[in-house]
């Protein structure tokens, strides 16, 4: 289908295709007020009790209330610089909130006793997870309904969720929402419901949405899913979507955007766009095609039948650059240059949520790198597969890569060593998305190097599909990863590869290997002849077994193995042609090495020298760019 402007079709939410185990469920009839810049509503929430154990309360999410007051454990530290921001002088009615007005069970009249939670501090103030007693206790196997009647309301947009001006409204992560109710890493059942921090994402059960929401019919609306009616009522409209095996639903609402369709393969596509950013229109589209195209045929089918893609205004781009299910949002402005390219690999990350996010549906409060980690190497992937090496920047003559600037994000840290990846989000000290985005990536990208690309994607192609739909931890992803390196590699080379995952993920150490330096000799005995001494050192400690290439003077090439088990090795050869070049991990199959300049020696200083002074000038450019394009 040609790309066309839109009444807002309707589509079909498949919903009778149950992939998921549909554990928590919803139904919400909603009636949004733009003058109180928020919703009332009511709620049927179907909660049945996956575990063997008797389950006397739950626990939900309340996350809007972050966003309540300074005294929140999401502000209280930092209310003069969030996103740029100082709310130390917001009015009240710049805030929002979410309350849950009343919470009883189907089986009874009775209100249930409810009250706040703070898991992770001593903040008393905090009201992101609330805490609801149940009159009777839920037995194994059985099904809880819940009746809740709620208020929404939206603060001025603070990170994401939030109003702007001209009537821009987003709602995400804005109703009582139940936590995952799973079986932690000793086997004890019980409500995995954090609360809301900053660096903290979300996490959250699979289930069928069905929501509607009646709004003023100058609105248009979008939301996760598929809307299967639209309806008129008086001078309103109501609009009701299904969004099935999710574990979230968002949805905005905006006088001036246009509405945009196309489709990939049957699945469709919605973008919703202000006016004035119509000439970025294909080039968004274009990059939503081109992700579901890549990660269909190197993960798996997108099974959702919708993809719903926002681009903010201008004065509502902090709501920009986010992953819901089935609906993503971007960040555009007119005039934006063709050469950066940083709009589409923005709309290919938030797309590759889709499949770990929203899919996979690991912890990202717990696991942060088991999505932002993988997402930012498939963003790289997929930039790099239609973008070629100019993927991100090609710009007044420079060409800088998606893979090269997350390299440059994570080796360009001051301080590497602050955290290992796999570190939960809320213990995180600085260098967070260098860290959990970057270095993942990163590692990634060495990894497929070693194992090679077809079988790398092969094993991420089994993950995904053995694990869609079921909440994997580290331990079920690197369970899988070993597994295949069992069966396809030889012990030595097995065994390598696992210790070289392991130090990258769970420890802080760095890899550098250096060309140090070549040594001739003379041998007295032997005047035909020299010694070459090439010595090879990790000037770091992040031990890995590389290969060694070595050119001597007639031109012969040899490669031998460094084990990589000691920080020092002397290679030494006795021949009538000497070395005059060697190059450490000459094919760059570890990425992860901080610096790349120093694994080469050649005895030709002249070609020496200028090799690596354009490679030093290449490093300061994508630095200046990646400033500039996180700038815009």
């Amino acid at each position: 289908m040609a790309l066309q402007l839109s009444g807002q079709a309707v589509c079909d939410p498949q919903i009778e295709t149950v992939r998921s185990p549909r554990l928590a469920n919803y139904v919400m009839d909603l009636t949004f007020d733009p003058a109180l810049r928020g919703v009332r509503g009511t709620q049927q929430i179907t909660f049945i009790n996956p575990s063997d154990s008797i389950i006397e309360h739950v626990d939900m999410y309340m996350y809007l209330n972050a966003f309540k007051n300074t005294k929140s454990s999401y502000l209280r530290y930092s209310a003069r610089n969030v996103m740029g921001q100082d709310l130390s002088g917001r009015s009240d009615e710049e805030w929002g909130f979410v309350e849950l007005t009343s919470v009883k069970s189907d089986a009874t009249d009775q209100e249930l006793k409810r009250y706040y939670v703070q898991d992770l501090d001593d903040n008393e103030d905090d009201q992101s997870v609330i805490r609801v007693e149940l009159n009777r206790p839920l037995q194994a196997g059985d099904t809880l309904v819940l009746l809740t009647s709620f208020e929404s309301k939206l603060p001025k947009t603070i990170a994401r969720a939030g109003y702007a001006a001209n009537d821009f409204n987003f709602f995400v992560h804005w109703y009582p929402k139940l936590g995952v109710y799973e079986q932690d890493e000793e086997g004890h059942w019980d409500w995995n419901c954090h609360q809301f921090l900053q660096r903290m994402e979300f996490y959250g059960e699979f289930g069928v949405y069905d929501v509607t929401i009646e709004a003023p019919s100058r609105f248009v609306i979008g939301g996760s899913g598929c809307r299967t009616t639209e309806d008129i009522a008086g001078e309103n409209r109501r609009h009701h979507f299904i969004a099935a095996d999710v574990i979230d639903f968002a949805w905005c609402a905006y006088p001036d955007f246009e509405v945009y369709e196309d489709n990939y393969k049957g699945i469709e596509i919605e973008m919703l766009s202000p006016g004035h950013h119509a000439e970025l229109v294909p080039r968004l589209m274009g990059a939503v095609k081109n992700s579901l195209k890549f990660m269909e045929e190197h993960l798996g089918p997108y099974p959702y039948p919708k993809i719903t893609l926002m681009d903010p205004p201008a004065l509502g781009m902090r709501s920009g650059f986010m992953e819901y299910p089935t609906f993503i949002t971007g960040g555009s402005f007119y005039g934006f240059p063709k050469g950066v390219k940083s709009l589409e690999s923005l709309v290919a990350h938030e797309f590759a949520h889709q499949y770990f996010m929203a899919i996979v549906a690991t912890n990202e409060k717990e696991a942060p790198w088991l999505d932002e980690g993988f997402v930012t190497f498939f963003e790289d992937e997929i930039m790099e597969a239609y973008y070629e090496e100019a993927s991100l920047i090609d710009f007044m003559g420079y060409e800088v890569s998606n893979s090269a600037q997350s390299r440059i994000e994570y080796t360009g840290l001051r301080n590497k060593r602050s955290s290992h990846i796999t570190q939960k989000s809320w213990l995180f000290p600085g260098d967070y998305k260098g860290i959990v985005y970057a270095k993942t990536a990163t590692f990634f990208q060495s990894l497929k190097n070693w194992m090679d690309r077809d079988r790398f994607y092969e094993m991420m192609s089994g993950y995904f599909d053995s694990y869609q739909f079921t909440h994997p931890r580290r331990d079920d992803f690197l369970g899988y990863l070993f597994s295949y390196i069992d069966e396809h590699y030889d012990t030595l080379e097995a065994e390598s590869m696992k210790a070289f995952c392991l130090t990258a993920l769970d420890d802080t150490a760095v890899c550098d290997l250096s060309v140090t330096s070549i040594h001739h000799l003379d041998i007295p005995e032997q005047p035909d002849m020299v010694r070459s001494v090439v010595r090879v050192e990790q000037l770091q400690d992040f031990f890995i077994p590389v290969p060694v290439e070595f050119t001597f003077a007639d031109g012969t090439v040899e490669r031998l193995d460094w084990r990589g088990d000691e920080a020092i090795r002397d290679f030494t050869f006795e021949r009538e042609s000497p070395v005059v070049s060697a190059y450490v991990d000459p094919d760059q199959r570890i990425f992860l090495d901080i610096d790349l300049n120093n694994n080469s020696i050649t005895l030709d200083p002249e070609q020496s020298g200028l090799l690596k002074y354009a490679s030093r000038t290449t490093y300061w450019v994508q630095n200046i760019m990646n400033a500039l394009s996180f700038l815009m």
